[in-house]
C-alpha cells in the first residue's frame, strides 16, 4: 500500500459501491467542485483533480480491480478512452457544452448542400419582376433505400468502436479532447450492406424544376436564395438551399445606372439648332420629347419615372437619361450643300480653317 488518497473515500462511497453509485457520486462532487463554479479557489481545484482522478480509476473495472488488489493505479498504457466517455458524458450533462458537450452523432445530421444556378432575364424583366421555371439536378434521396442508405432489408448499425457517439474522446487533465472515429468517420453508425442503388450514399442525382419569382428592380449579380430546395441532406438532414444568380442581358439601346436607364437620342443639327419634338423609345413604348433651340451636343434630358424601381418595388422608380448626339450625314446633295454653304458664308465661316477661337487657345500653349 502506498500513502495515495484512498479513492472510495475520495468519492465518499463504500469499497462495495457498484458502478452506479460510484457515477451517482462524482456527478454530486463534479458538479460541486467544477472550476467554473470555484473561480480563483485552489482547494476546490485540487480537490476537484482528486475527484476525477478516483473516478478515472474506479469506472473502468480493469483499473477498479488492480486498485482493490494493490491498492495503487496501474502504470497507464495508452489513451484513456473508456474513462473519457463517462467523464464527458457527464460533464455534457452537467456544464452543456463546455466540454464539447454534443456528440457528433447528433452534429452528422447536417443541412444538405446548397445548388447554385444562373438565370438571364431581359432588362424588360427586371423592371417589372419576373416568374421563371428553371431546371437544374440536384441530390435527392435514393427511391430504394430512402436515404438510409442501407440495402432494403438491412439496417445501418451503431458503431461498436465509439458506441454511436461518432467520435473518440480523451481526457487529458482539465483538457477534452475529441477525434473523429476511423471506424465510421464521424458518422456514428456503420452500414454492413450498403445500398446497391445509391452505392451507399443514400441519395442520388436527379433533375429538379422549381418556379422562381424574380423581383421587380433586380440588378445585374443579384443572388436569389430559394429555402429547402437544394440537395438533400445525408443521413436524413434538411434539404439544402437553392441560390440563383440573376444575369441581365445586354440591351441594345439602354444601359443601367443605379436606379437610372441611360440611352442615346440622335438629332440633325438643324433639329438642334431650331429645336424639335422627337420620339423616344423607352421600356415602355415611345414618348415625345422636347428638344429646345440651341440645344448642345451631349446635353442629357430627364424622363421622370421611366427608370428602376428599387428591389421589389419598394421605392419609386427611377428616371430615364436622355443624352443627345448630333447626327452628321456623311453624304449630302447638291441642294443640300449650297443651303449649307450659304449659312457658312452667312455666319462668317471659313468652311477650310478650324475656329478661330480654337486656334487662338491652341497658340496660347506653345507660347
Amino acid at each position: 500500500m502506498t500513502n495515495n488518497p484512498n479513492y472510495y473515500q475520495v468519492l465518499g462511497v463504500s469499497s462495495s459501491a457498484d458502478a452506479n453509485e460510484i457515477k451517482r457520486a462524482y456527478r454530486k462532487l463534479a458538479h460541486e467542485l467544477h472550476p467554473d463554479k470555484n473561480r480563483g479557489n485552489k482547494q476546490a481545484e485540487e480537490r476537484f483533480k482528486q475527484v476525477s482522478r478516483a473516478y478515472g480509476v474506479l469506472s473502468d473495472p480493469q483499473k477498479r480491480a488492480h486498485y482493490d488488489r494493490f491498492g495503487q493505479e496501474e502504470p497507464l498504457r495508452g489513451p484513456q478512452e473508456h474513462t473519457a466517455q463517462d467523464v464527458e458524458e457527464i460533464f455534457s450533462d452537467l456544464f452543456g457544452d463546455f466540454f464539447g458537450g454534443h456528440s457528433r452523432q447528433k452534429a452528422s445530421v447536417q443541412k444538405g448542400p446548397d445548388v447554385r444556378y444562373r438565370v438571364t432575364i431581359q432588362l424588360q424583366e427586371a423592371i417589372k419582376g419576373v416568374s421563371k421555371d428553371i431546371t437544374f439536378r440536384r441530390l435527392e434521396l435514393c427511391t430504394t433505400c430512402h436515404g438510409s442508405a442501407a440495402a432494403p432489408g438491412t439496417q445501418p448499425q451503431k458503431c461498436s468502436t465509439c458506441h454511436g457517439r461518432g467520435e473518440m474522446r480523451f481526457v487529458r487533465g482539465f483538457l477534452s479532447m475529441a477525434q473523429e472515429c476511423s471506424a465510421c468517420h464521424g458518422r456514428g453508425y456503420v452500414i454492413p450492406t450498403p445500398c446497391k442503388h445509391c452505392r451507399g450514399e443514400g441519395r442520388e442525382s436527379k433533375s429538379h424544376t422549381v418556379t422562381i419569382r424574380i423581383p421587380a428592380g433586380v440588378e445585374e449579380g443579384t443572388m436569389l436564395r430559394v429555402h429547402g430546395e437544394g440537395s438533400a441532406g445525408a443521413p436524413g438532414g434538411p434539404m439544402g438551399d437553392l441560390y440563383v444568380a440573376i444575369h441581365l442581358h445586354k440591351h441594345p439601346i439602354f444601359h443601367r445606372q443605379g436606379k437610372d436607364l441611360v440611352c442615346e437620342a440622335s438629332v440633325s443639327y438643324a433639329q438642334a439648332v431650331l429645336g424639335a419634338k422627337i420620339q423616344v423609345p423607352t421600356l415602355e413604348g415611345e414618348v415625345t420629347m422636347t428638344i429646345p433651340p440651341g440645344t448642345q451636343p451631349a446635353t442629357v434630358f430627364r424622363l421622370r419615372g421611366k427608370g428602376f424601381p428599387g428591389l421589389g418595388g419598394r421605392s419609386s422608380r427611377g428616371d430615364q437619361l436622355v443624352q443627345v448626339v448630333l447626327k452628321v450625314p456623311k453624304r449630302i446633295n447638291k441642294k443640300q450643300r449650297e443651303l449649307l454653304a450659304a449659312y457658312a458664308h452667312a455666319s462668317g465661316e471659313n468652311d477650310v480653317s478650324c475656329d478661330k477661337g480654337f486656334l487662338n487657345k491652341f497658340k496660347e500653349l506653345f507660347q
